[in-house]
């Protein structure tokens, strides 16, 4: 049977991290290791995500400074790997967000379903400051994803694919990007357009049921706005120059607010 390793990367999150941990508690399929990783929180707010670990039963690891959600994503899964049974899939749960209880069973069904698959996507429900579902395509078409990112943060990946993303970039997750919280996007885009050479057996859409997103009034403002260009330019460049793939001129309603 695939296993399953949950990565919670985590930073000054203590009022959203007792949902994330208790969406895992409720799962109809466990995982199979649970790891927080904290990116340098402060004093008590590390205390209390490494205190719920304990009480859960989880595995907590911290950086020593803030380094960034790409940081701790790559920390949690190097950690992971490192495991003398490391796990077949890994799933990357941001703090502030959740599973629904048949989520961890869906992915690993859709993996197993379909052997020649990295990633498994599902629809999200969004929650907080907007509320809506956000359906993703039920056949996964890579040209789609070279306009539009609509394989979440939370999607489930063979172990494998992070392994083969860090042999080309050296990070896994990147860096810059992460600074306008684009990672997630590039991060997919690099593995099934760059490693998987766009094929279009490479991700799977798992089913209905939903990663829960929390969207709080700043994601965007705060992050990417203003900035879709620059970013886009980058991706465009690093997807040309490591893996010789050429994306289509940014999508003007991007821009749209």
């Amino acid at each position: 049977m695939l296993t399953v390793g949950v990565v919670i990367p985590y930073y000054n999150h203590e009022e959203f991290l007792g949902n994330a941990l208790e969406s895992l508690h409720s799962q109809t399929r466990l995982p199979d290791r649970i790891l927080v990783m904290d990116d340098g929180s402060k004093r008590t707010q590390a205390q209390f995500a490494e205190t719920l670990c304990v009480l859960h039963g989880f595995g907590y690891e911290q950086h020593p400074e803030n380094w960034g959600p790409a940081a701790a994503k790559n920390s949690g899964v190097m950690r992971m790997l490192g495991y003398s049974t490391p796990p077949d899939i890994i799933i990357c749960l941001d703090a502030d967000d959740a599973l629904a209880p048949g989520y961890i069973e869906m992915m690993v069904d859709a993996l197993d379903a379909n052997p020649e698959a990295l990633v498994a996507y599902p629809d999200v429900q969004m929650f907080g400051f907007e509320q809506r579902v956000m359906k993703a395509p039920r056949t996964y078409n890579p040209h789609v994803l070279a306009q539009r990112p609509f394989i979440v943060n939370g999607a489930a990946f063979r172990a494998e694919l992070w392994t083969e993303i860090f042999r080309y970039n050296g990070e896994g997750w990147d860096s810059e990007s992460d600074r306008y919280g684009w990672e997630d996007y590039l991060f997919w885009m690099e593995g099934l357009l760059g490693v998987a050479k766009g094929d279009p057996k490479a991700a799977v859409h798992a089913g209905p049921d939903k990663f829960w997103y929390l969207y709080r009034r700043f994601n965007r403002p705060d992050r990417s706005d203003g900035n879709e260009q620059f970013l886009w330019s980058y991706m465009a460049g690093k997807m040309q120059r490591i893996y010789g793939v050429t994306l289509p001129p940014m999508p003007t309603n991007w821009l749209e607010r």
